[in-house]
Order: structure tokens, then C-alpha cells, then sequence
């Protein structure tokens, strides 16, 4: 094996492992929540068969596909590029993926998102406890519930919550893996000077003082354990990676397994991958059929793989017999797309949204002068573009009556493409230049000597992101910070942790994943009547509010008496009749 081989076999392991282990953890999920078997037997075993195979034979099968990527790359790769190479692969192992796989024992993530904590966190949770997926009475339950999948595997092994920074990091290390060979697809340029330059953009938001940095919301996602925006991100752009999609010496290269993998995986996540998996299928077919090429095994493999990423569709037919509720439907009317007239979003496009338009606009017009770029690479540009404007509340978060609010965690591949696009307009003079500097010691020693420095000095100024943080392990077990019990307990949920077990616990102006309790032996199902109800004077907003009025009900504490009270919540529990 010669010195340019071992890096790219590397590569490409590595790649193999992280999408044949995340295809087989959410399709254990799927399968076995929806059969109502999710236990640690059979989620194990299912998970290991599945990963064996599937790792497997896209590891046998894509030995051209990655070729094809790498096709430009250098017959004998250059010291200053291993140089560049590995500066790169500490910025992102020592910055990102090792403090978020250590959490909570690091400065990553010191509260919980609403997001995790209202549903992601429990559905999954709810999942583990009941070995169910058919419980939609959670919030947001009748979504899908992929990543909820992915988080539900290390909760049911261990137990606890400590293996949810691992599961956050396995969604990390996908999504940058993928950018970068997105990045050495569409450009050619030497793999270890992409990987600098996909390390450089992966950690800019750690430095807010430079301005405008349009890829800030990458940091703020790798640090945001329990969200699943960053992990339907990577799978969108893998579905683009596999894809007939790239500059002209490769856009017909096309690997149908990977493409049906990664599919799977993004509809299982979210519903709203269909805007950019279902053009990317019909563009393939197109494909086949232009070529004469239609192999029916191969599609109907290809269907078999990506069904399970639709389970949840069949799911909630059966349960409440229809797709989505009303409520759901609503945020729908909250997009973009669906705003694109409305006042309140046309006067208050931020200039992001300008920037990402006018990159698609020059991209555009460069596929028309002296067909400077692939017309595909246009297409998947607009197709990421068209995800988001149709993505539910990505223009608006409550109504269409205010100023809107561009949600960008939705529009994450949008922001991986307003980085990879200019890049692919100059590539051919960095590679050029790039490839100069290489023939010639002292300037490639210089470069490598500048990418250290700049790498060790990140590293430096953000040396705090490596700090041990033993306190921080409180954010599993509640979300106050600081004590504010009385009796010698934490809070309200901390009653609730030493005293309750094997009972339903609603939680009102709180995180209800703070009520399952040691072992997650407690639900916050509302399709069965709570046993205990978790109720806190100020909401997790931060808007002042009061105990509701119905406490106060001599009909309602005939039912209910309290059990617990501190300045900042209340714990009720049901009368036994």
C-alpha cells in the first residue's frame, strides 16, 4: 500500500463504519418500535446483523465510487498536504467531536435545549421504557423518529444519559465527513488541504468577533447535544454525495447504495428530505433510462433499504389515522415558500439569506459561461435552497403577523453550500497555485509551518473547550443550575428523582425529560391519566407567569394534593380514590 493510498483508505473506512452503524442503529429502531419490541436483545442483535452486512457490502462496492472522488488527487501526496491534513483533523477532533463524546462532562451543551427536552429526549426515552414507538402522545410524537432512534440505542444499553454525547458525536463526525468529500468531489482539490479548509469553516463560530460569518450556526449545532437539525443535514448532503451530482469529469458518478442508505436515513428523520431525496431519485431514474441502464434488482434493493426510513408513515395511519394533525400542518404555512409575499418577510431578509441567493445567482450564471460549472452542481444548489424555503417554520417561529425569523438551523445544507460554491469557482487557480507551492521546499514549508501555528493557535485561544467539568453533569439531572429546593432537595424534579418511581409525571412550564427518573422508569405519556404533576411558577422562558388558577379549584385538589413546593415549582400527586 503506497504512502497516497493508506489516507484514503482510512477514508473511506471510516466513512463505511459511520454510515453502515447509523443505518443500522436507526433501522433497529424503526423496525422494532414500530413491532413494539424495542428491547436490548433484540435491538443488539438486530443492530449488529444489519451493521455487518450493510458495512460491508457498501465497503465491496464502493472501492470505484470513492476513485471516481479522488480521481485528481496527486499520484504521491506531498508532505506540506499531510501537514495541512492532520492540522485540519486536530481542529476538528480536539474541538468538536472529543468534548461533545465527553459531555456532560465539558463546557459543550451546559443546558438543555427545549427542543431536547420537550421531545427529542422523550420520545426517545419513552421508547426505551415501553419498548414502543407507537406512542404519539408526546409532543411532536408523531413525527418521525430517527434521530430519536439514534439516541434511544446508548439510553437502553446504559440506562442513563451519558451516552448521549457519544450519539451527538457519531452525527458530528458524519456531517463533516461528508462535507469534506463533498468538498474533494466537487473540486479536485488535494484531500489534506480540504480537510484545512473543512476544519477552518467547521470552527469559525468559535470566534463571533469576525464578521459576517455566514457558517456560525455550525458550531452552535455541534454544541447543541439532543437536536436533530445538524444529523438531517448530514443526511441530505450524503443523499448529494451518492448522487449523479458533481463538476463535469465525475457528475455522472453515482453509488445507489450509499444513496439509498443515506435516504433512509434522512426520511426517517424528518419528512421535509423528500424536497431533496426525491429530485435527486427522479434524477437518477432520468439517468437509467436515458443510458438504458434500468436495473430492476438494483432498484428494488435500493427500495427495500430506504422503506424502514418510512415506517412512521404506516405508524401513524394506523394509530390516529391520518398523517399529520392540524396543529403540525400548521407550521407548514410558517416557511418561506409559503411567506414569499408577505410583507413581514420581505422586509426583514437578513443578509444571509441575500448571500446565499446571490452565491446560487453567480453559480447559476457560471454554468452558462464558458460552462464554467456543472449544471448539477447548480441543481443540487437550488434543490437545498427550495428544502428550506418549503421546511416548516423556516421563515416564522409563532405566527405570520411579526417580523420574521429565518430559522437557519433548517437550513444547514444551505450554509454547507454557500462555502463549497465559491470554493468551486476558484478551484482551479487554488489548485494551481497549491500544487506550485508543493514542487517547492521553502514555500511549502512555510505554508505547513503557517498551518500549524494557525491550528495551535485555535487551539490555544479555545483551550477552555477542553476543560474536565464535573458540575456539568447536572444537566442531565435537572435544569436548574443552582440549587433551589427546600428539604434538602435539588428542585421539584429532584423530588421527583428520589422519590417516584413506575408513574406517569406531567411536567407544565418545564422539561419533562427531567421526569423519568433513575433508569428512565417513569413516562410522561399523556395517552394514560398522570399519577404526579410537575409544575413550575416561571416557565423555562423566562416569561414571568404565575401558577395557573386551576390550583386553586376545590374541585381539582379534591383529586390532587401537593406533596412538595419550593419558590420555583410544585409537585402534586393524584388521591388515590
Amino acid at each position: 500500500m503506497t504512502f497516497f493510498s493508506l489516507p484514503h483508505a482510512l477514508t473511506r473506512a471510516v466513512y463505511t463504519l459511520t454510515l453502515a452503524l447509523l443505518y443500522a442503529v436507526i433501522l433497529a429502531g424503526q423496525l422494532l418500535g414500530v413491532a413494539g419490541a424495542y428491547r436490548p436483545l433484540p435491538v443488539v442483535l438486530l443492530t449488529l446483523v444489519v451493521f455487518v452486512i450493510v458495512a460491508r457490502a457498501y465497503w465491496n462496492a464502493s472501492e470505484g465510487f470513492f476513485k471516481g472522488i479522488l480521481s485528481r488527487e496527486p499520484e504521491k501526496r506531498s508532505g506540506v498536504d499531510l501537514v495541512l491534513g492532520v492540522a485540519g483533523a486536530a481542529l476538528i477532533v480536539l474541538l468538536i467531536l472529543l468534548p461533545i463524546a465527553r459531555w456532560p462532562y465539558s463546557p459543550v451543551s451546559e443546558s438543555l435545549h427545549w427542543d431536547a427536552g420537550i421531545y427529542h429526549l422523550p420520545k426517545a426515552l419513552e421508547m426505551v421504557r415501553s419498548g414502543s414507538a407507537l406512542d404519539l402522545s408526546i409532543s411532536y410524537g408523531e413525527y418521525p423518529f430517527g434521530y430519536e432512534s439514534l439516541l434511544a440505542f446508548p439510553a437502553l444499553l446504559l440506562r442513563n444519559g451519558f451516552g448521549f454525547g457519544a450519539a451527538h458525536a457519531l452525527t458530528c463526525l458524519y456531517f463533516i465527513l461528508t462535507f469534506w468529500l463533498l468538498l474533494r468531489r466537487y473540486t479536485g482539490l488535494a484531500s489534506g488541504f480540504a480537510l484545512f479548509l473543512s476544519a477552518l469553516v467547521m470552527v469559525s463560530g468559535f470566534f463571533p468577533e469576525f464578521e459576517p460569518n455566514f457558517w456560525w450556526m455550525f458550531k452552535f449545532l455541534f454544541f447543541t447535544v439532543a437536536k436533530n437539525d445538524l444529523f438531517l443535514g448530514a443526511a441530505l448532503l450524503a443523499v448529494l454525495l451518492h448522487a449523479p451530482i458533481g463538476p463535469r469529469n465525475n457528475s455522472r458518478l453515482v453509488f445507489p447504495l450509499g444513496l439509498a442508505m443515506a435516504t433512509m436515513i434522512s426520511l426517517a428523520t424528518k419528512p421535509n428530505s423528500l424536497f431533496v431525496a426525491l429530485p435527486v431519485w427522479l434524477l437518477y431514474l432520468g439517468a437509467c433510462l436515458r443510458q438504458r441502464d434500468f436495473r430492476l434488482k438494483e432498484w428494488v434493493l435500493s427500495a427495500i433499504l430506504v422503506l424502514p426510513g418510512i415506517l412512521w408513515v404506516g405508524r401513524n395511519l394506523l394509530v390516529q389515522g391520518y398523517l399529520f394533525s392540524p396543529k403540525v400542518m400548521a407550521h407548514q404555512q410558517l416557511s418561506i415558500a409559503a411567506n414569499l409575499t408577505n410583507p413581514y418577510l420581505l422586509e426583514n431578509i437578513p443578509r444571509t439569506l441575500y448571500a446565499a441567493l446571490a452565491i446560487f445567482l453567480v453559480t447559476l450564471i457560471l454554468v452558462f459561461v464558458k460552462r464554467w460549472i456543472s449544471p448539477s452542481l447548480a441543481l443540487a444548489f437550488f434543490l437545498v435552497l427550495a428544502g428550506f424555503a418549503l421546511s416548516p417554520a423556516s421563515g416564522f417561529y409563532q405566527d405570520t403577523l411579526r417580523p420574521a425569523e429565518i430559522n437557519w438551523r433548517f437550513g444547514i445544507t444551505v450554509l454547507a453550500f454557500m462555502f463549497l460554491m465559491p470554493v468551486v469557482w476558484v478551484a482551479p487557480w487554488i489548485e494551481k497555485l497549491y500544487a506550485w507551492i508543493q514542487r517547492r521546499a521553502v514555500p511549502a514549508g512555510m505554508l505547513g509551518l503557517a498551518a500549524l501555528a494557525l491550528a495551535g493557535g485555535i487551539l490555544w485561544m479555545q483551550r477552555e473547550v477542553l476543560e474536565y467539568r464535573p458540575k456539568n453533569e447536572i444537566v442531565l439531572y435537572d435544569q436548574f443550575r443552582e440549587p433551589v429546593g427546600t428539604g434538602g432537595y435539588f428542585s421539584a424534579y429532584d423530588y421527583i428523582h428520589q422519590n417516584v418511581r413506575d408513574s406517569v409525571v406531567w411536567v407544565e412550564n418545564g422539561l419533562p425529560y427531567y421526569a423519568y427518573g433513575p433508569g428512565f422508569t417513569n413516562s410522561t405519556t399523556q395517552s394514560r391519566r398522570a399519577d404526579f404533576l410537575v409544575i413550575f411558577k416561571t416557565p423555562w422562558l423566562g416569561v414571568a407567569k404565575d401558577y395557573p388558577p386551576y390550583l386553586s379549584d376545590p374541585e381539582w385538589l379534591r383529586e390532587w394534593e401537593m406533596v412538595y413546593a419550593d419558590p420555583e415549582g410544585r409537585v402534586y400527586r393524584r388521591i388515590q380514590e
